[in-house]
């Protein structure tokens, strides 16, 4: 006989989607990235969002090749930095759609200078488009670059809007997020937070550690007289914020003056 509110309902099958973001400061050293695969296998993390990864077309395809249960998407800067999106296979694949391009593929936009890459994935299941942003360290030059992605975005805006950013922006958004000498700017916080909603279109992207962290002081970089900040952070859609756990922030392992952010993406099938 069921109890009084009736028969045990089924259990709802969930797609767990871990993420990450890391400011890497480079990967070419070949003990280096291996260390970086090793924590991306062993924390499970199905999304990685890598900054300062200096990953050229070729690099790309040789550690591809060398790391099978891995595909990257990279856009290397012309000078310094450049951004990379790596999936663990064994949960996630990249998702060709149509572009403006003459072939459907998983590369929605990538900027000139290395610092933006929008790709479309399948992780567990569920389709998803994500960005992985590193913005400039020189404060002018951020502004420049917050304004003129946004004018980009704003005459070629993304054909569906992102499901989730991570990155590095260089810039924290409140007094609560920088002790020292790395104070937000009105400003470039504004024209940021703009920028952040041309990626998110119709979806509210929202600060997922901060959303669940509001009353806590926590950094992701660690640098003498710059102080140290939370400048390395994951945007999601606000009304995923409720199906994420274990927001985190934690050193990954790696020899950098950033620390990771991680959090787990609970959707239900």
């Amino acid at each position: 006989m069921y109890p009084a509110d009736g028969p045990p309902k089924p259990r709802t099958l969930m797609s767990r989607i871990r993420i990450a973001t890391l400011n890497v400061q480079s990967v070419l050293n070949p003990a280096r990235f291996d260390n970086l695969y090793n924590h991306i296998q062993s924390a499970e993390i199905d999304i990685a969002f890598i900054q300062e990864a200096f990953l050229d077309e070729a690099l790309t395809h040789e550690l591809e090749t060398r790391y099978p249960l891995i595909a990257i998407a990279s856009n290397k800067a012309i000078e310094r930095g450049g951004v990379a999106t790596i999936i663990n296979l064994k949960s996630t694949e990249w998702n060709a759609i149509n572009t403006d391009t003459d072939e459907p593929t998983h590369i929605i936009h990538a900027d000139q200078e290395g610092r933006l890459l929008v790709c479309s994935l399948i992780s567990h299941g569920e389709p998803m488009v994500v960005a992985n942003v590193y913005a400039p360290a020189d404060p002018s030059r951020r502004l420049e670059w917050f304004r003129a992605t946004d004018a980009i975005l704003t005459n070629r805006p993304l054909a569906k809007g992102c499901d989730m950013v991570g990155g590095d922006w260089n810039e924290t958004t409140t007094s609560a997020d920088h002790h020292g000498n790395r104070t937000p700017a009105r400003t470039r916080e504004m024209e940021m937070s703009r920028l952040i909603d041309r990626l998110g279109g119709e979806n509210q992207l929202v600060d997922g550690w901060r959303e669940t962290h509001p009353d806590t002081r926590a950094f992701t970089f660690f640098r003498g007289t710059q102080g140290i900040s939370r400048i390395d952070r994951i945007h999601i859609r606000s009304d995923w914020i409720r199906d994420t756990r274990g927001w985190d922030i934690r050193p990954s392992g790696l020899q950098t003056d950033h620390h990771a952010v991680t959090t787990l993406l609970c959707l239900p099938r």
